[in-house]
């Protein structure tokens, strides 16, 4: 599918890169590669991001950071 896109393969290479950390596509992965597709189709290869803008990540991929405060330690 992707190599039928018609983009470079290394434009190709550096979506796969951005999006996926495992070597393989789950479908959350496989939509924003997609997306990124259609988007450097539309745009040029030059639109393609050198790092995913955290929107871009699906929301089942971000990690959530919980705040929690330095305990003070009493003198």
């Amino acid at each position: 599918v992707l190599l039928q896109s018609g983009l470079p393969v290394d434009a190709l290479k550096k979506i796969w890169d951005l999006v996926t950390t495992e070597g393989v596509l789950d479908q959350e992965e496989f939509a924003l590669v997609m997306f990124l597709v259609n988007a450097a189709r539309q745009n040029g290869v030059h639109s393609i991001p050198d790092v995913l803008p955290d929107s871009y990540i699906p929301p089942s991929k971000r990690r959530v950071q919980i705040y929690q405060p330095q305990q003070q330690q009493g003198y």
